[in-house]
């Protein structure tokens, strides 16, 4: 007997038609319903059942924390469904990244797949790697071995099979390839051949829960990068919290420092994420320490789109209390935090 699964649509290239040419990057319009890219595909009814809810045509560009909400708010209650084996929501994929994150903070306790995929050319311009996404999210939807938010995507150039992705470390290295999505700092942990979905390294991280939906955000978060010997001056704060993305380390280097103090003094938690080797413990000097104690959050290496969504979770979860975001944001709650993050590569 098939299972039957829910699929929700937002839109993105994935519901794409071109203007003229349906030559690879071509111009297109983002217009076709829920009900139109499924019927392009008559096929997956035999894969599973599938009950469809139009969400609506989302420019995920624009996406912002309340759209994560609305799409948790959307899935979760497929989540209680008995009848329901698992979840798929199509996606544009400029915050795919962002959303996946979202989605595997505010959805605790899963008992069944919850499946995000998107496409990187319309179906029009590549028709198998929309129907490869499309089938092989499916397969994945109504499988029993995974209760996770994963992403489903091309894992090789002519989308000849999927790779399955951790949501918490997925991320968007090319604005062109099929194969557009990798994982930060660890592998796939499954991937879809000849119609066989196998997995790798992944167990089921919470069991004989029932799911939890936690979907409050902060819209009010800011990200600042520093690079280098970058001038930090008439500087008004003004927003509930701040991620640094930075390249070097801080105590050693005084406008960095001070910077970060006075932000810290106004009582306003900050995170930091580095790409470099410093930064990693907030233990390199006695002024790195002192800003780890005033409530510096030291992320290390986590990829710094995840750490923005995070944050922005852990003070919708606990505003104005900033030793209860502290432990969220250090605290490893869907597999969103590596000890990588921690390791010198030196």
């Amino acid at each position: 007997m098939k299972k039957k699964i829910a699929v929700i649509t937002t839109g993105g290239t994935i519901a794409g038609v071109s203007i003229n040419s349906t030559s690879y990057g071509s111009p297109y319009k983002v217009k076709l319903s829920g009900e139109q890219v499924l019927n392009k595909f008559p096929n997956l009814e035999d894969i599973a059942n599938i009950e469809l809810y139009e969400l609506g045509i989302i420019d995920s560009s624009q996406m912002v924390p309340n759209d994560w909400s609305r799409i948790a708010e959307t899935i979760f209650p497929y989540l209680l469904r008995e009848d329901i084996a698992g979840v798929v929501l199509t996606h544009g994929t400029d915050t795919l990244e962002y959303t996946s994150m979202a989605l595997a903070l505010m959805l605790k306790n899963l008992n069944k797949p919850v499946v995000i995929t998107g496409a990187m050319h319309t179906i029009d311009q590549d028709e198998n790697h929309v129907r490869k996404h499309l089938e092989d999210s499916i397969r994945t939807a109504i499988s029993e071995e995974i209760k996770d938010v994963v992403v489903c995507f091309s894992a090789d150039e002519h989308s000849t099979y999927t790779n399955l992705y951790r949501a918490t470390s997925t991320f968007k290295y090319s604005s062109w390839a099929n194969n557009a999505f990798q994982s930060h700092l660890e592998n796939p942990i499954g991937e879809i051949k000849n119609k066989q979905l196998s997995l790798k390294n992944y167990r089921v991280r919470i069991k004989n829960k029932k799911p939890i939906l936690k979907s409050k955000y902060s819209n009010n978060i800011d990200v600042i990068t520093l690079l280098g010997p970058e001038e930090l001056t008439d500087f008004n704060i003004r927003n509930e919290g701040y991620l640094l993305n930075i390249i070097g380390g801080i105590g050693r280097k005084e406008k960095r420092y001070n910077f970060v103090k006075s932000i810290l003094s106004s009582k306003i938690p900050v995170a930091i994420t580095s790409d470099y080797q410093y930064n990693l413990k907030l233990t390199e000097t006695e002024k790195d320490k002192e800003l780890e104690q005033m409530g510096a959050i030291p992320l290390g290496r986590m990829y710094w789109t995840k750490a923005y969504v995070k944050l922005a979770w852990a003070i919708g979860q606990a505003r104005g209390d900033n030793h209860e975001i502290k432990r969220l944001m250090l605290t490893n709650l869907n597999g969103e935090m590596n000890k990588r993050f921690y390791k010198t590569f030196l």
